[in-house]
């Protein structure tokens, strides 16, 4: 079974598309919670929009939850 191929973008891009900075997509990807990318003689960093737009998506919060 094929993946289909990540749509990646420039960190930087990511951060101004989804309205967050660049210190919390570091962040996420320091937790573990975002995966980065690298290609051969770039360096710039970038992350999978889909994934990104999962881990941003809005969900409900229990009453006494820690978030």
């Amino acid at each position: 079974m094929n993946r289909p191929m990540a749509d990646l973008v420039p960190l930087q891009d990511a951060a101004a598309e989804f309205e967050v900075s660049q210190v919390t997509l570091y962040r996420y990807i320091k937790k573990g919670q975002l995966k980065r990318y690298r290609r051969a003689m770039d360096k710039r960093t970038y992350v999978d929009r889909d994934e990104l737009r999962r881990l941003l998506k809005l969900r409900s919060v229990r009453p006494g939850e820690k978030i």
